[in-house]
């Protein structure tokens, strides 16, 4: 595993154990599995049976009655279920905060993540997918709703950028690595904080722009602009 992906999972550990510590709601419900570790989720969305993946740290019994960041993790082309978050080695920090996973998965392992941010027509929509599991774990578990995040690699990036745009106000902050690209019509209705990475030799999302048809002219450095423009943020 590489060491950018381990400092941004400590990145993102650190500021949502420091956003633990200041949160004052409490839960009163009783913990919703007897065991900690992976768990496989079931539902229907849109009338298709889909699924998606909950990890639990086994630190959060110890936290019962208060809510916990959620970090949902987006996959890239291909990464089967549970192979992804194996390979994307952040269930340490989730004990060490403690906070939840909620791996969502693609028909055929790819989010329906195209051109501009926009589903590709006629594949299940992934948008619903990722806001049926965020309300599935709301109901169910002690989440701190204004400590949402979304983190992914390459499709599961651009996934990120999407459900920025497709969820509004759902989302504190998003994660891209190899994936930051703007909306062709963006249905934000407040800035998200957003943290990229992407090396600048990439030949499969290329930093400049062009290259697959999924990925724009756009460089990553202009997806960047963008975002800050909308955001409304001072150039420095």
């Amino acid at each position: 595993m590489a060491w950018s992906s381990h400092w941004l999972w400590a990145v993102m550990a650190a500021d949502a154990g420091q956003l633990l510590r200041v949160a004052t709601a409490r839960c009163g419900r009783e913990m919703f599995w007897n065991t900690s570790g992976v768990h496989d989720v079931n539902v229907i969305v849109d009338g298709i049976h889909r699924r998606f993946n909950v990890y639990e740290p086994a630190s959060s019994f110890a936290f019962s009655m208060d809510p916990l960041p959620v970090l949902l993790l987006a996959p890239g082309s291909g990464n089967t279920p549970h192979s992804y978050l194996a390979w994307a080695d952040v269930q340490k920090y989730a004990q060490e905060v403690p906070f939840y996973i909620v791996e969502i998965n693609g028909q055929n392992n790819n989010l329906n993540v195209d051109l501009g941010l926009r589903p590709t027509p006629g594949r299940p929509n992934d948008v619903a997918l990722a806001k049926t599991a965020l309300q599935w774990v709301d109901q169910r578990l002690c989440i701190d709703r204004q400590r949402i995040y979304c983190a992914g690699m390459s499709r599961g990036g651009r996934f990120c950028c999407m459900l920025a745009s497709g969820l509004p106000g759902i989302l504190a902050a998003i994660a891209p690595v190899s994936g930051l690209r703007y909306p062709a019509q963006n249905q934000a209705d407040r800035p998200t904080s957003i943290i990229a990475l992407h090396g600048t030799a990439d030949d499969v999302n290329p930093y400049e722009g062009g290259g697959p048809s999924y990925w724009g002219l756009d460089s990553v450095l202009a997806a960047a602009r963008k975002w800050a423009v909308w955001s409304n943020c001072v150039s420095k």
